[in-house]
């Protein structure tokens, strides 16, 4: 190996899977010239903490397990995974990426890893991560154009092995067996077949010299064909496989009208175009005034993501579309949406929406029109409604997607999912409530704002530094909140606070006897019926 390295690592969503390839890092298989500094996992929840801790606490000196909130500093710290978004940014160069898949014999260092390089990526890159998944397993560098086939087959293998396995066990209780007294014999018997193959036997010829005339596996053999058993794998596969392409598969032109928070998706979007695994292979962005080209093209020159912007050109960019996101101020929306060609030319797009007061139903109807002949049978739209926060600048939005109610809409679901995840967390919703969880975000960002400017200004009034101040109730604020996502409930926050003679308690009694609470519904209450009125 020519790469000589101490690295650190970063495990960003250490699962089942992430748990079993951080220990394979830190225990090599064999001494060479790479080697795991330090590894950083980071975990959803701290029940999930607590269990990477355990399963590696052997290696407690080398390893640091943080809870997502985190993953920024996970990934800053760290070799591995290379660049992130700063540097891609920053310094102009390409962000290197390499595409994996391991299966789950990664837990006893068995497994069959997949992996492909993305555009740019150095061999010293490369060189890392095959020594990476060397550690659990084989690992195989494949063309990105086989990948989504290959991986199908490595991840499904096992599994369907696994059925007629289970299958031949149920034939031996029905003979009247127990299972525990074969159970080892067929999966051992199975473990001998496969160690003949890469032999260089094909399969065809090793059944064949199992298959002696008149036996009983030729006679198994040709029940299993009669029974159509072959082709019924050969079908579960190509199942599987698109059911990838479904997933992963689509690979177009997104285009976007762009508001604020659109900008901001915009900017996190970038660095993931054109990259291995991603739906996005160009984005265009359709502006209504040319002069707004100037910002945006300092916003996109440092991506290397092929994008075209254009000015007043709508319904071209939406005929050249494969996927189209609208994010334009929703007083423009029949302006934008009403023209007959508009309605053609979004015929079969998928269609993802974040135009504030807008119910679905009511975009379908714009979109299909009065006439079925120059529109979209309303069924047939593939829209999905999502509204990101504008904590999508800083990628901790909470955005919320309304549930699909046809298949028709799944793949523009699938697509938001990816694009939305990028920027923070999502929170699928019925549209039954849809309006009422946008109210209520919209208040959660009012009320922290106006807080956070009358805390900050007062202790600048009482001789705090301001910078200092924001900083210090930010985290306060910050401190609280990460408290009621690991569980904590905010009756349970409260009554922890509030002990008596106590700072803290003194300030929440002082907010009670304020009538605070009915004002915050109040105001709530105000939000959530601004949501709830549509845009005409």
């Amino acid at each position: 190996m020519g790469v000589t390295a101490e690295l650190r690592v970063a495990v960003i969503g250490c699962g089942t899977l992430g748990t079993a390839i951080a220990a394979g890092l830190l225990s090599p298989k064999e001494p060479t010239e790479l080697r795991v500094k330090h590894l950083t996992a980071t975990v959803r929840t701290e029940l999930s903490k607590r269990r990477v801790e355990d399963a590696l606490s052997q290696h407690s000196s080398q390893l640091t397990v943080l809870t997502e909130e985190e993953n920024v500093r996970a990934v800053r710290e760290a070799d591995l995974p290379g660049l992130g978004e700063d540097a891609a940014s920053n310094s102009g160069r390409a962000l290197q990426c390499v595409r994996a898949m391991p299966n789950m014999a990664a837990k006893i260092r068995e497994a069959v890893t997949l992996y492909t390089a993305g555009p740019g990526t150095s061999n010293e890159n490369l060189e890392i991560a095959s020594w990476v998944f060397s550690q659990v397993g084989e690992a195989h560098r494949i063309p990105e154009s086989s990948f989504d086939i290959c991986a199908v087959l490595v991840g499904c293998a096992g599994s369907l092995l696994l059925l007629a396995i289970d299958g031949l066990l149920d034939a031996a209780v029905a003979e009247g067996v127990k299972r525990p007294e074969v159970q080892n014999l067929v999966v051992n018997s199975a473990i001998g077949m496969m160690k003949l193959v890469p032999a260089g036997d094909h399969p065809s010829v090793l059944r064949e010299k199992i298959a002696s005339p008149g036996g009983c596996s030729i006679r198994a053999l040709l029940e299993l064909e009669r029974l159509g058993v072959r082709a019924a794998f050969t079908t579960a596969i190509m199942a599987a496989a698109e059911k990838s392409k479904r997933i992963w598969g689509w690979n177009g032109n997104l285009t976007t009208f762009l508001g604020h928070i659109g900008r901001a998706l915009l900017g996190v979007l970038l660095p993931w175009v054109a990259r291995p695994g991603s739906p996005i292979s160009e984005v265009t962005v359709a502006l209504r005034r040319k002069e707004s080209e100037a910002r945006l093209r300092d916003l996109c020159r440092s991506s290397q993501a092929p994008v075209n912007i254009i000015s007043n050109q709508n319904i071209n960019a939406v005929k050249n579309a494969d996927a189209i996101l609208l994010a334009f101020p929703p007083e423009q929306i029949r302006k934008v949406l009403e023209p007959v060609e508009m309605r053609r030319a979004l015929r079969d797009k998928i269609i993802i929406s974040i135009l504030a007061r807008t119910p679905q139903g009511k975009l379908k109807q714009l979109i299909g029109g009065n006439d079925k002949t120059t529109g979209l049978v309303t069924k047939d739209i593939r829209l999905v409604r999502a509204m990101p926060t504008m904590g999508t600048e800083v990628q901790e939005s909470a955005t919320l997607i309304g549930n699909p109610s046809n298949p028709a809409e799944k793949e523009a679901m699938e697509l938001a999912m990816w694009m939305f995840n990028l920027v923070g967390k999502v929170f699928k919703v019925s549209p039954d409530y849809f309006d009422t969880a946008t109210g209520m975000s919209a208040f959660c960002n009012a009320l922290t704002t106006v807080a956070l400017q009358t805390i900050t200004q007062k202790a600048a009034a009482e001789g705090i530094p301001l910078e200092n101040a924001v900083a210090i109730a930010s985290q306060c604020i910050r401190g609280m909140v990460s408290m009621a996502l690991s569980g904590a409930s905010p009756g349970q926050l409260e009554h922890s606070l509030s002990a008596p003679g106590s700072i803290t308690g003194q300030a929440i009694a002082g907010l009670r006897d304020g009538q605070l609470s009915t004002l915050l519904e109040s105001s709530l209450s105000a939000a959530i019926v601004r949501a709830r009125d549509e845009h005409s």
